[in-house]
Parts: C-alpha cells; sequence; structure tokens
C-alpha cells in the first residue's frame, strides 16, 4: 500500500487524518512541524505528503521545495491543506509543484478522493517506468528521442555514430504516424548501409516525444545470407534429384500403367480357372502398389527440396483445409460429416503445397475407415489449439481404427499397416513426418480399435516469428 507523511501542526486534526488514512490501509506517519518532518524523511520514503500550507516553523511551499530538492524525494507527490484563500494557494501551489490541495475544513471523502488521484499517477508513472527499464535492458543501445516533428531532442552515443551523417529517417515517418493513444507502441526494421536494425517505438503523448530503441541484428541478417547462399547451391543439387525423379516415376510408372491394363483384359477375357484369376488379382495389386510407392516417392523428395529452399508462405488453415475438401470432389453425405470448430484466423508459415498434402492425406485416411453402416454417425472433425510457442492442428475421426500396439510403433510399421489394410492406399505416415519435420513441426497419431483415430499437427511459432522477421528485413531498402 502507498506510504504518506502528513505534517499537521494541530494535534488533534492530524490524529484524525492518521487514524483515517491507518483504517484505509495507508502505512503513515505524522509530524506537527517542518523540522519534524524532515527528520522523519531521513528513514521514511513517502509516495505522498500531505501538508499544511501554514506551519510553525515552515511554509509549506517553502517545506516542499526543500524537500523536493533532496534527489531521494524530488518525486514525491505534495497535497496541500489550506483555511486560506483557495484561489490563491492554487496557484502559488501548482506553479510550485504541488499535485493538488484541500481546502480545510474537508470531508473524508474529499481527502480519500484526493489521494486516490495521487496512487493512481504514481502508479501509471511506475508502470511506464518499469517499461523503460524493460526496454533499456532489451535494447540497451543506441537510444533516440525525438519529438512529434520528428527532431533529434536526445541520443546517446551508440546512436550518435549512426545518425551521425544524417538527420532522422523520413522513411520512418510512416511508421511513427501508425502511433496512436490506444497503441502507444510499435516495432518495426530498418536497413542502414550494411547494418540491420529491430527498432522500437514508444510514443509519450503528454510531452509529445518518441523514446526509440534499435537493436542491432545485423549478425542475424548475415547468417541469414550465408544460409541463402547455401540454399541457392542446394538448390542447383535438388534440380538435379527432381529430374531424376520426374524421368524414374514417368518413365517406370507407365509401362506399370500398361501392365496393369493388359492384366485386367486377361483376367475378362481369357481366364477361366480360379487359381488363375487369383494370381491375376495379386499382379493387380502388386501394380498398383507399385504405382502409389512412385507417387509416394515424388511426394518424399518435394518434401525434402521444401526444407532446403524457402517455398513457404502465410496460409489461413481455415481456408487450407475448405480447399482441400473442395478440390477432393466429395459426396454430399462426407461433406456433411466434416465439422470444422476453430478461429477462421489463424494462419501458419508453410508451403502451400505440403499442408494441402498432409491434410488431405490424413482426410482420405480417415473417410477410407468409416465405418460402414455403424450405429454411431460418423464424423471428422477439425479443432485447433493455440498459445505463444505452438499451433496445433486435430483431426479427429470415429471410425474403426486400429491397436496401435500391435504394429510397431514406428512410422515404418504405422505406414505399412496403413497401406495395406483393405488394399487402400491409406496415409503415408513417413512422407507426413519428414514434411512436418522439414519445418520444425511434430507429426502424432492415437487410434483405438473400434474407436477411431486422431492425428496432431503441432507447428513451432518460433520459426515463423524469425521467418516472419527475415521476410521483413528482406523487403527493407537502404537509406
Amino acid at each position: 500500500m502507498s506510504k504518506i507523511l502528513v505534517i499537521e501542526d494541530q494535534f488533534t486534526l492530524l490524529d484524525s487524518i492518521l487514524e483515517m488514512l491507518n483504517l484505509k490501509g495507508y502505512y503513515v506517519q505524522g509530524a506537527l512541524t517542518g523540522k519534524i518532518a524532515l527528520e522523519v524523511l531521513k528513514t521514511f520514503d513517502p509516495d505522498i505528503i500531505l501538508s499544511d500550507i501554514k506551519l510553525p516553523d515552515y511554509n509549506g511551499i517553502d517545506l516542499m521545495n526543500v524537500i523536493k530538492s533532496d534527489k531521494k524525494h524530488a518525486d514525491v507527490h505534495f497535497v496541500m491543506m489550506t483555511a486560506q484563500n483557495p484561489e490563491q494557494v492554487f496557484r502559488l501551489s501548482m506553479n510550485s509543484g504541488a499535485e493538488d490541495f484541500l481546502i480545510k475544513p474537508f470531508k473524508s471523502e474529499e481527502l480519500f478522493e484526493a489521494l486516490e488521484i495521487q496512487v493512481n499517477k504514481i502508479q501509471q508513472k511506475k508502470s511506464k517506468l518499469d517499461t523503460i527499464i524493460e526496454l533499456t535492458q532489451e535494447f540497451p543501445s543506441p537510444i533516440l528521442r525525438v519529438d512529434f516533428n520528428l527532431n533529434i531532442i536526445y541520443k546517446n552515443n551508440d546512436a550518435a555514430s549512426i545518425f551521425k551523417n544524417i538527420l532522422f529517417p523520413f522513411q520512418w515517418k510512416k511508421e511513427l504516424n501508425e502511433i496512436n493513444l490506444k497503441k502507444n507502441k510499435k516495432t518495426f526494421y530498418w536497413r542502414h548501409q550494411d547494418m540491420y536494425f529491430r527498432v522500437f517505438v514508444l510514443a509519450n503523448f503528454e510531452n509529445k516525444y518518441y523514446n526509440i530503441y534499435l537493436n542491432n541484428i545485423t549478425e542475424l541478417q548475415h547468417a541469414y545470407d550465408s544460409v541463402d547462399k547455401k540454399n541457392a547451391l542446394l538448390y542447383k543439387q535438388l534440380t538435379s534429384l527432381r529430374n531424376f525423379n520426374y524421368m524414374f516415376s514417368h518413365d517406370l510408372r507407365n509401362p506399370v500403367l500398361n501392365c496393369m491394363q493388359l492384366l485386367s483384359l486377361f483376367s475378362k477375357n481369357l481366364l477361366e480357372d480360379k487359381t488363375s484369376k487369383e494370381l491375376f488379382v495379386m499382379l493387380e495389386e502388386t501394380s498398383s502398389n507399385l504405382i502409389h510407392a512412385l507417387d509416394d516417392l515424388a511426394t518424399l523428395l518435394q518434401a525434402k527440396e521444401d526444407f532446403y529452399i524457402h517455398t513457404s508462405q502465410w496460409n489461413n488453415l481455415m481456408e487450407i483445409c475448405e480447399q482441400v475438401v473442395s478440390e477432393m470432389d466429395l459426396s454430399d453425405d462426407l461433406k456433411q460429416i466434416i465439422e470444422f470448430s476453430f478461429d477462421t484466423n489463424s494462419t501458419i508459415y508453410f508451403p502451400d503445397v505440403s499442408i494441402k498434402f498432409i491434410i488431405r492425406e490424413i482426410l482420405k485416411n480417415s473417410i477410407e475407415h468409416i465405418v460402414p453402416k455403424s450405429r454411431v454417425a460418423p464424423v471428422i472433425k477439425f479443432s485447433l489449439e493455440e498459445n505463444d510457442q505452438i499451433i496445433k492442428l486435430r483431426i479427429e475421426d470415429n471410425g474403426e481404427g486400429f491397436d496401435k500396439e500391435y504394429y510397431s510403433t514406428r512410422s515404418s510399421g504405422l505406414y505399412n499397416k496403413m497401406n495395406t489394410q483393405k488394399g487402400k492406399k491409406g496415409l503415408s505416415l513417413k512422407i507426413v513426418s519428414s514434411i512436418m519435420e522439414s519445418h520444425d513441426g511434430t507429426f502424432e497419431i492415437s487410434s483405438k480399435l473400434n474407436e477411431g483415430t486422431t492425428v496432431e499437427l503441432i507447428f513451432s511459432k518460433e520459426l515463423y516469428e524469425y521467418e516472419k522477421n527475415l521476410l521483413t528485413l528482406q523487403h527493407t531498402h537502404t537509406y
């Protein structure tokens, strides 16, 4: 609670004020004279001093000037009390640095209201001071102070070395114009010559100036440039790999498709006995699995390529999910069992093609494992959890599920399980895991036989912020 020193030469009134303030929860001390007050202040550090104007040994305003001249008490708030001409006392008190004054005799409500106003002012001041201390620790240098006409009125040594040969960057005007009373802070990025800075601005509307803190992130940008050069080299290598992948999958895929067509023709027109037909069915399934493997190979190589080159972009999760559903050409009945229950504004920094592939594969698997004619209405539910560190997209179904412990807990075991059940392709966990890991994400799956399957895609926000900052820097210009 706030500490208050009361200076009043009438003992009865002093005792009464001290008792009222004690009951209100304030920590108080009292003094009958100015001399006693100065002695009390050697061991007591009040937030507010409530002082009479007329004291036996001091004029209250003179006493205020003496107390405020001590650096220890320079910021203490004075509320003056007087029975004299209020207009004259008001001007004199305010011009000398008092915060408020009370006219004797006053009611307890008037006293409490006056003190509460000062308590709120002190708390606001402390809050601003804490913010400045915090910012100074985060941005120890350089620091500028600029008035609202964009004239530099203060710069420390580090800031002076940067702004030695240039005036205030006119390119900052747009950023500063976006600051208002509701939002008095702003962060942006600035490139000057061969240096890169994160700039934090805190506006003081009362005194009409900006405090501007610059954090030098040049080393971070140079590290990014180095990574960019390596990416360019890797891109050349990946281009060759991609060409090989295309030739391999294209040249091998066509003969396999031809074989499947011939097998189908033989099965319909030439085969009579049961054993031969079973053999041809096995050949058809093997050929089909080979086609799926080629498709998976192409997707896996694309995921690896996404890891090495910057193909990410900001994607709205709701829009991506709705696009996938519409592109899958599902029946109206299937569309009705798909539910979305998350914020439409949630976004992730991820390759468009990759996130669509992941959601499509998970959705296909959920649809393939719906239990026909089940007593429970089938449902596939998309939900979202989000905090400062991660975004978690959860996709749940109440299909037939599987016994996860029965199969290998490694992705290969589950991959084989998914790809062999019912002879359908299912979800390639290896590919999904590879894509998620390439972007510092996590893929998790849980399932219970006859109860359904839950898939969780966990995206790291730290990587998004890092990428976002670097992208911002890339679009800045040298001034």
